[in-house]
């Protein structure tokens, strides 16, 4: 496992474009097709990522033509000639962003794209003994075929997952994915259509997007196989199926935390705390100290036993404190919960007690719509 920690290769380094915090975000879409990802500057210096994600965690389909690309940026770290292997995959995961600045000689050269690390990853073998069914997360979130684009889209936001198991009668159908709901909405919104026409859209059906032809994998099948089938196939995520049914989903962010728990010189007995920055950092001590109290929780009190966990924080101004945590199992795959609050202690708690609470009543295979999700759609209803 040493090699985790050699550096990052300059042959990982690919050019990208650099555009001004100001230029209007529609202008930059043909970029972001080509590069993946593109570099943000506010007075020449460097300010943040753009690219697919960063625009989607806006949580609006439609972008404005005279929004500026700046409004979506990300600051993300940068990579250099001295970051690990193990370091730059703990950004990509904490980050969630496609690809992370090179910088060199006192300038960003570069990007270093995620796909080099799933690479790397897969040549230094360090999940080489891991299942696709021992790291998928779980449970899965399903809507009906029936069902409105806007509630798919509400669904996502609310628990935060990027994409969702279509059913039909019951019984599964395909996927949809917010990047398929904001891909038909930006289609209806370059035709030129009437507001009227963009609502219906919006309450179209998913049905009218869900993909039928999903790249699936078995549950024992290799984690290196899924590296490979992603890699040949272009996607970050695969249906893990077990008797020929989903059991759950393996995402590129699922092998990214493994790998980052299992290499990560920061990951202290398999927990790794994230996003902490400023004045949060005087309570990474504590944080542990809750997150070491639910992890003996759930290995006494469940069935299941925690391999690893990550916390990360993230801080709003409008929205606070938001808490994504994650659970990896012993051969059982990884669950996910998100929390957020007004104040960080809470917060924590909300999020740990929704995970145990989740471990707890787990079911192999989850085909649900939560209460929760439900009520957050009621919600975006009226206030529109």
């Amino acid at each position: 496992m040493a090699m985790g920690f050699e550096n990052v290769p300059e042959e990982f380094v690919s050019k990208t474009a650099f555009f001004d915090y100001k230029t209007p975000v529609t202008e930059l879409m043909p970029k972001l097709e080509r590069l993946g990802t593109i570099i943000i500057l506010k007075n020449n210096e460097y300010s943040g990522v753009l690219d697919s994600r960063t625009i989607s965690r806006s949580g609006r389909p439609n972008v404005s033509k005279k929004e500026a690309a700046g409004k979506y940026a990300l600051k993300v770290p940068t990579i250099g000639r001295e970051t690990s292997i193990s370091k730059a995959i703990h950004d990509f995961y904490s980050t969630g962003v496609k690809a992370l600045p090179y910088y060199d000689s006192g300038k960003i050269t570069g990007v270093v794209h995620r796909d080099s690390m799933l690479r790397a990853i897969l040549s230094m073998h360090m999940l080489s003994s891991s299942t696709a069914g021992e790291l998928m997360s779980t449970p899965l979130l399903a809507i009906d075929s029936e069902k409105s684009l806007a509630e798919a889209s509400s669904i996502m936001r609310h628990n935060r997952v990027n994409r969702l198991v279509v059913t039909s009668s019951g019984k599964f159908l395909g996927i949809i994915t917010y990047r398929d709901i904001m891909d038909y909405s930006a289609s209806i919104s370059q035709r030129g259509s009437t507001p009227m026409e963009a609502t219906t859209a919006r309450k179209g059906s998913v049905s009218e997007i869900v993909e039928k032809n999903v790249n699936t994998i078995g549950h024992k099948e290799s984690v290196d196989e899924a590296i490979r089938i992603m890699a040949k196939k272009g996607v970050s995520s695969l249906l893990v199926t077990r008797s020929g049914k989903p059991a759950g989903m393996l995402s590129v962010k699922d092998i990214l935390g493994a790998a980052s728990v299992q290499s990560n010189a920061e990951a202290s007995e398999g927990i790794i705390i994230s996003g902490l920055e400023g004045s949060m950092k005087q309570y990474e001590e504590e944080i542990t100290g809750e997150v070491e109290a639910t992890v003996e929780k759930i290995n006494r009190f469940t069935k299941f036993d925690v391999e690893s966990i990550s916390i990360h924080v993230r801080k709003h101004k409008v929205r606070n404190y938001e808490i994504k945590a994650r659970v990896w199992l012993e051969k059982a795959g990884a669950v996910s919960v998100f929390a957020e609050g007004f104040s960080l202690e809470f917060t924590l708690k909300d999020a740990l007690t929704r995970l145990y609470n989740t471990i707890e009543n787990r079911k192999e295979i989850v085909y649900a719509l939560k209460k929760s999700a439900e009520s957050q759609y009621e919600r975006d209803e009226k206030e529109e």
